[in-house]
């Protein structure tokens, strides 16, 4: 009862109707009761509804703290484990499994980098401008991406005289059908993007 007379409107409705008894001598009419339980029930509604909006603020605001407890964890953990496979790949000594360990903790380090753009973006309200490059330069890099992630690879592979280096040429043809998905995707963006822009 105290939070609803705090409602806006709610005591003005108590003095109106305090008024109106006194001045029928403490006579209430029946039209005056139907008036009278009309009006809470419009307080009683506006203040359910304001409760769900609240709620569902609440819930926005509960999944951003959710969602910013996984990547500071997931952070934590890219850390670490860069840490620990730069070390061991500092107390190695052939060339070829040290690079490898240490593309390995490049690669955390990455990680991590992108858990902390992701934060900042969460943090900041999830708003991002994108600027993507030129459509035609996307589609250049992809159609040169395409040709040359494979070139040549294979053939190196069956040339070199140790499992080790096969390796090492594993992980660039790894990093280049990476580099062609994500270009791919980006075509694919800017062309939605292209589309509704135009339609609008």
């Amino acid at each position: 009862m105290a939070k609803l007379l705090r409602r806006k409107g709610a005591l003005k409705l108590v003095r109106e109707f305090t008024d109106h008894m006194v001045e029928r001598g403490g006579k209430i009419s029946m039209p005056a009761l139907y008036d009278l339980a009309f009006s809470v029930i419009t307080l009683i509604e506006h203040k359910v509804t304001m409760d769900r909006e609240e709620s569902l603020v609440d819930l926005k605001r509960n999944e951003a703290q959710r969602l910013l407890q996984l990547l500071r964890e997931r952070f934590e953990i890219e850390q670490k484990s860069a840490e620990k496979f730069m070390k061991i790949a500092s107390r190695l000594r052939n060339q070829a499994l040290r690079m490898l360990i240490r593309m390995i903790a490049r690669d955390c380090v990455k990680h991590a980098d992108i858990m902390m753009l992701l934060m900042s973006v969460v943090e900041s309200g999830g708003e991002m401008k994108i600027d993507l490059p030129d459509m035609d330069l996307l589609d250049k890099l992809l159609s040169e991406e395409k040709s040359f992630h494979v070139h040549g690879l294979n053939e190196i592979k069956k040339m070199l005289p140790h499992k080790i280096l096969t390796l090492l040429v594993d992980c660039i043809a790894d990093d280049e059908k990476k580099h062609e998905r994500i270009l791919k995707n980006l075509v694919n963006y800017a062309r939605i993007t292209e589309q509704r822009e135009g339609a609008s």
